[in-house]
Protein backbone atom coordinates (compact mmCIF):
# COMPACT_ATOMS: atom_id res chain seq x y z
CA UNK A 1 0.00 0.00 0.00
CA UNK A 2 1.06 3.65 -0.54
CA UNK A 3 0.60 6.66 1.86
CA UNK A 4 -2.07 9.23 1.00
CA UNK A 5 -1.21 12.84 3.58
CA UNK A 6 -3.50 15.10 4.45
CA UNK A 7 -1.79 18.56 4.89
CA UNK A 8 -3.62 21.21 6.56
CA UNK A 9 -1.79 24.36 7.22
CA UNK A 10 -1.95 24.60 10.71
CA UNK A 11 -0.35 21.61 10.72
CA UNK A 12 2.79 22.92 10.04
CA UNK A 13 3.58 26.11 12.48
CA UNK A 14 3.35 29.51 11.38
CA UNK A 15 7.22 30.12 12.41
CA UNK A 16 8.10 27.01 10.39
CA UNK A 17 6.04 28.27 6.95
CA UNK A 18 7.55 31.66 7.30
CA UNK A 19 11.34 30.19 7.50
CA UNK A 20 10.92 27.88 4.89
CA UNK A 21 9.56 30.46 2.64
CA UNK A 22 12.62 32.91 3.70
CA UNK A 23 15.00 29.87 2.79
CA UNK A 24 13.10 29.16 -0.48
CA UNK A 25 12.72 25.59 1.36
CA UNK A 26 9.62 23.27 0.91
CA UNK A 27 8.15 22.59 4.95
CA UNK A 28 7.18 19.21 3.89
CA UNK A 29 10.91 18.33 3.07
CA UNK A 30 12.14 20.19 6.33
CA UNK A 31 9.52 18.63 8.72
CA UNK A 32 11.11 14.97 8.93
CA UNK A 33 13.78 16.22 11.40
CA UNK A 34 13.18 15.05 14.38
CA UNK A 35 10.05 13.91 13.72
CA UNK A 36 9.02 10.27 14.33
CA UNK A 37 6.58 8.94 11.82
CA UNK A 38 4.48 5.73 13.20
CA UNK A 39 1.79 3.58 10.85
CA UNK A 40 -0.88 2.07 12.98
CA UNK A 41 -4.18 0.09 12.35
CA UNK A 42 -6.82 2.98 11.78
CA UNK A 43 -8.34 0.83 15.34
CA UNK A 44 -5.99 1.96 17.36
CA UNK A 45 -5.42 5.30 16.08
CA UNK A 46 -7.55 7.06 18.98
CA UNK A 47 -5.83 5.16 22.12
CA UNK A 48 -2.47 5.90 20.71
CA UNK A 49 -3.16 9.90 20.62
CA UNK A 50 -4.67 9.83 23.89
CA UNK A 51 -1.63 7.94 25.39
CA UNK A 52 0.88 10.13 23.90
CA UNK A 53 -1.31 13.44 24.89
CA UNK A 54 -1.02 12.02 27.98
CA UNK A 55 2.60 12.00 28.05
CA UNK A 56 2.13 15.56 26.44
CA UNK A 57 3.65 14.86 23.07
CA UNK A 58 2.14 16.43 20.25
CA UNK A 59 0.56 13.84 17.88
CA UNK A 60 -1.63 13.61 14.67
CA UNK A 61 -3.60 11.28 12.38
CA UNK A 62 -1.99 12.60 9.35
CA UNK A 63 -2.49 9.90 6.60
CA UNK A 64 -3.85 6.79 5.81
CA UNK A 65 -2.92 3.88 3.68
CA UNK A 66 -4.46 3.10 0.53
CA UNK A 67 -3.77 0.63 -2.48
CA UNK A 68 -0.59 0.64 -4.58
CA UNK A 69 -2.92 1.41 -7.84
CA UNK A 70 -3.86 5.19 -5.58
CA UNK A 71 -0.30 6.19 -6.07
CA UNK A 72 1.60 8.48 -3.28
CA UNK A 73 -1.09 11.57 -2.98
CA UNK A 74 -0.94 14.74 -1.15
CA UNK A 75 -4.81 15.94 -0.41
CA UNK A 76 -4.78 20.12 0.61
CA UNK A 77 -7.84 21.33 0.92
CA UNK A 78 -9.68 18.75 -1.07
CA UNK A 79 -7.27 18.90 -4.20
CA UNK A 80 -5.04 16.07 -5.05
CA UNK A 81 -1.26 15.97 -6.04
CA UNK A 82 1.45 13.91 -6.24
CA UNK A 83 3.28 13.48 -2.62
CA UNK A 84 6.98 15.43 -3.14
CA UNK A 85 9.74 13.09 -2.40
CA UNK A 86 12.94 14.51 -0.25
CA UNK A 87 15.64 12.41 -0.78
CA UNK A 88 17.45 14.93 1.88
CA UNK A 89 16.48 17.59 4.44
CA UNK A 90 15.30 20.52 3.07
CA UNK A 91 17.52 22.36 5.90
CA UNK A 92 20.89 20.74 4.51
CA UNK A 93 20.34 23.45 1.51
CA UNK A 94 20.96 25.91 3.90
CA UNK A 95 23.32 24.74 6.35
Amino acid sequence: PENVAREREEGVPREARELCGFFGLDPLGAIGSGALLAAVPQAKAKALLSALGRARIPAAVIGKMTPRSAGRRLVIGGRSRPLPRFDRDELTKVL
